[in-house]
């Protein structure tokens, strides 16, 4: 390799490193938004051999601000299971935010990607996210309405769906300071002081438990997953790694 393809290179890589470090942690108005993957904290999901099954990977959330509308925050909700096999059958069932002091619930909009997903914050079961535990104050949830369809999910986001709350700020907040909020821990337990956003899935993988008496459908289980953000400083660590494993993601 000649010199010149070595300089080249270094130049290449300083540049992609300086786009990843102010893509995770600049504060530019510019980017606006952020792609946030999910920690499963139950474990009931498991395969037909009774193994674990870690379906977390396969829901997303977007966290967008709104052009034009700067006192706003978009949360979008994705399912990206698989269309056969284990997880096709899955669905996102309840959404539960915590803590969010910047986001003016009164005024929350929900909205989704079809007649096939339905969500409404009038009754939403279970009240708080199963297994996530701690002090902090649910402040917002909305629940799939849940004709026995799909699996036993009824409305909720399956496969290619979505769904999404619309928040108004609360005053004198910015889309930075939710994003701030969003990434001050990356605990798996409530924190006070922090915007924290769960999940609660159903019609996952579940076949035969302890119990002989018990035979589960293939697509019986449910659990809990929480945002997990990857916090600054591990993301520094990460970006000196060639960014391997980051888990969250900013787009301008």
């Amino acid at each position: 390799m000649t010199r010149r393809n070595v300089a080249r290179r270094r130049r290449c890589l300083s540049a992609l490193l300086a786009v990843l470090a102010g893509a995770f942690l600049g504060a530019d108005a510019r980017a606006d938004l952020y792609v946030y993957e999910f920690a499963r904290i139950t474990s009931n999901s498991m395969d037909v051999d009774g193994n674990p099954v870690d379906g977390a990977g396969w829901f997303s959330l977007q966290v967008s601000s709104v052009e034009g509308e700067p006192g706003k925050a978009r949360f979008r909700f994705l399912n990206d299971a698989p269309t056969s096999g284990l997880g096709s059958e899955s669905a996102i069932t309840a959404l539960y935010f915590y803590d969010g002091a910047l986001v003016n619930n009164t005024n929350a909009l929900v909205s989704d990607s079809g007649d096939t997903v339905t969500f409404s914050e009038s009754k939403v079961d279970p009240p708080d996210l199963p297994g996530f535990t701690g002090t902090s104050t649910r402040v917002f949830s909305a629940d799939a309405a849940n004709p026995s369809t799909k699996g036993g999910a009824g409305y909720g986001v399956h496969t290619g769906e979505w769904v999404e709350v619309l928040f108004d700020l609360a005053d004198d907040s910015t889309f930075s300071d939710v994003i701030d909020s969003m990434n001050l821990t990356g605990s798996t337990t409530k924190v006070s002081g922090t915007l924290q956003i769960g999940i609660h899935v159903q019609a996952l993988p579940g076949f035969k438990d302890d119990d002989p008496d018990q035979d589960w459908g293939w697509a019986e289980a449910s659990d809990s997953l929480i945002v997990v953000p990857v916090p600054a400083a591990a993301l520094l660590g990460m970006l000196g790694l060639g960014a391997a494993g980051l888990r969250l993601r900013k787009y301008t």
